[in-house]
């Protein structure tokens, strides 16, 4: 597409043949992709938004509908997808389309995480930077918990890696987006109701609160949980019959450990605590 030239037609057309030609025996579907991603550049440059943003929408599908045949390819294959994905939400969000914007957003950042754990990956801290832009961007269009995932993304490819500096930078932010939203910071606490019924209830209600070894009898028979949650999931119980006992602010000891899996099941390798009291 010629400078200058570009039209809702001729845009059309060229990302109508780029699709098909990805469909052809022995198409480099990487060099496909990257020609999308091209196009959508050179319109959005000429203020072709919503044509831009067809054209990205068209390296993702591209990418999807035509996986790596060769092992050797998934490492290249997922972080490109990843990135592609990362510039559909950016033109989404230049065509004022934030609440379709939210979803790759979120893809990228999984795909980022997938992409720095395939074998064969080498650029890491190009990861950890685009992680670092897409938290940006996520901040920018107000949110933050998406922002807070993508940072601790890039903080434990920075810690996996020994990369200190970028490290302390990403914890740094990390620190920063709690500032900002306190809600999100992750509390250890003990939930209690006199109806265990309530209890297994509430937790299935809530599945973001993570249980330390489900519910139990406290020292005075009553039912209660050990549990990491968000100060904003806590917040909520009291007036749904349940009582809640904070006992440490999880994330500012698991930032000062350098811990930052925040997001994830800390319990998931099987190293659950005994728990204290009677199993219910």
């Amino acid at each position: 597409m010629a400078e200058g030239s570009a039209t809702a037609g001729s845009a059309a057309s060229e990302i109508e043949a780029l699709r098909a030609s990805a469909d052809a025996p022995g198409a480099r579907v990487l060099q496909i992709a990257q020609l999308l991603h091209s196009l959508s550049q050179e319109l959005t440059t000429h203020h072709h938004v919503a044509d831009a943003v067809d054209a990205q929408q068209a390296a993702v599908d591209v990418l999807r509908t035509h996986p790596p045949t060769a092992a050797g390819e998934l490492a290249d294959h997922r972080f490109t997808l990843a990135m592609g994905l990362h510039h559909l939400a950016i033109r989404l969000w230049t065509a004022q389309r934030d609440t379709d914007a939210l979803a790759p957003a979120r893809e990228a950042v999984s795909g980022y995480r997938h992409a720095a754990a395939t074998p064969g990956t080498t650029n890491f801290l190009k990861i950890a930077q685009l992680l670092h832009a897409l938290s940006h961007e996520l901040t920018t269009h107000h949110h933050i918990a998406d922002a807070v995932d993508a940072t601790a993304q890039r903080a434990s490819i920075c810690l996996q890696h020994a990369d200190d500096a970028h490290l302390e930078a990403a914890l740094a932010d990390l620190a920063g987006l709690y500032e900002r939203a306190p809600g999100l910071r992750v509390m250890r606490a003990v939930i209690a109701s006199s109806d265990a019924n309530l209890l297994v209830s509430v937790m299935h209600r809530h599945s973001e609160i993570i249980s330390e070894q489900g519910v139990r009898r406290g020292p005075g028979g009553m039912p209660r949980v050990a549990c990491y949650a968000s100060n904003e999931t806590l917040d909520l119980l009291p007036s749904q019959g349940i009582t809640v006992d904070i006992l440490a602010d999880a994330t500012t000891e698991r930032l000062s450990q350098r811990d930052v899996n925040l997001q994830a099941n800390r319990f998931a390798d099987g190293s659950i605590p005994a728990g204290v009291g009677e199993l219910i």
